[in-house]
């Protein structure tokens, strides 16, 4: 019976192999033979991969050809501020200064107190209280609040050798703003018999210097103008047009007067003029 059974496993094995190689002849050919020739290639050449379920790999898609005379390829797109000007190849960097003098309409002062004592608060009361009978001199001329700024307050103690004290010293500092520049002799002697002894240079200025700004900018811009007209001359070149303009730090050049001698009578004071200076620097575009 044992070898009954064993044949017939045998013989069911060998009709099942035999019906496996009729319904899998043709795909294992397939495999065996290569791609097809007809395949489309991706990549670097390598087959195109059928998804399951699929025996033939699907055609990718291929975009139409433009009919009629070949297209040309597309031109690059730049942002528009990367355009260069046309006509332009280079550019002209000059500089111009403008300098406009007038006659100052505002004097600051500079008065102090400086007073010594064995002690630190004997020296700063003896200050404190000559710089008030100052301050009340000065508004006693018509001077306000506003015109009166500190600008500096100091105790230092006096050595005659390093490690001995033998007293102290303080400081008072004030400035004055004079609208009338004419009378700023007159306050300075007013500040020194008050009780003030130090005193700095004086400076002339304007209240408010905008309209002299503004002419002083014209003649800076003017003058860059005529300065690159004059090099796109002996250059060969054109000027085209103002790329930039960029005004440099300047400011007013007021004249300065040492300061006068406490035991000087009188203060002879003479504003002068006083010279604003602004300067520009201006690009130009130019082409050949």
């Amino acid at each position: 019976m044992r070898p009954l059974v064993i044949a017939l496993g045998v013989l069911g094995c060998l009709i099942l192999g035999l019906l496996f190689g009729i319904l899998a002849g043709p795909r294992v050919e397939g495999l065996l033979s290569g791609p097809s020739p007809s395949a489309p290639l991706t990549g670097a050449g390598g087959p195109s991969l059928a998804p399951a379920g699929e025996t033939e790999p699907r055609a990718r898609p291929v975009a139409p050809f433009a009919s009629g005379p070949a297209a040309a390829p597309a031109s690059p797109i730049e942002p528009p501020d990367s355009r260069p000007v046309v006509g332009v190849s280079r550019g002209l960097v000059v500089t111009g200064e403008g300098t406009v003098r007038a006659q100052p309409d505002l004097a600051v002062l500079t008065v102090g107190v400086q007073s010594q004592a064995p002690t630190a608060q004997e020296a700063q009361a003896r200050t404190n209280a000559a710089m008030t009978a100052v301050i009340e001199r000065l508004k006693r001329l018509g001077l306000r609040d506003q015109d009166l700024q500190t600008s500096g307050l100091g105790l230092h103690p006096l050595q005659e050798r390093p490690g001995q004290v033998t007293g102290y010293q303080a400081v008072n500092t004030l400035i004055v703003q004079v609208a009338d520049v004419r009378q700023a002799g007159a306050v300075l002697d007013a500040a020194v018999s008050a009780g003030a002894n130090t005193a700095g240079p004086v400076r002339f200025g304007f209240k408010d210097p905008t309209a002299l700004r503004l002419q002083a900018l014209t003649a800076a811009v003017a003058q860059a103008r005529q300065k690159a007209e004059a090099i796109a001359r002996a250059s060969g070149v054109q000027i085209r047009q103002v790329e930039a303009v960029v005004e440099e730090e300047s400011g007013p050049q007021p004249l300065f007067r040492e300061a006068v001698p406490m035991a000087a009578p009188a203060a002879p004071i003479e504003p002068g003029q006083v010279a604003l200076t602004v300067r520009v620097r201006v690009v130009f575009a130019i082409s050949p």
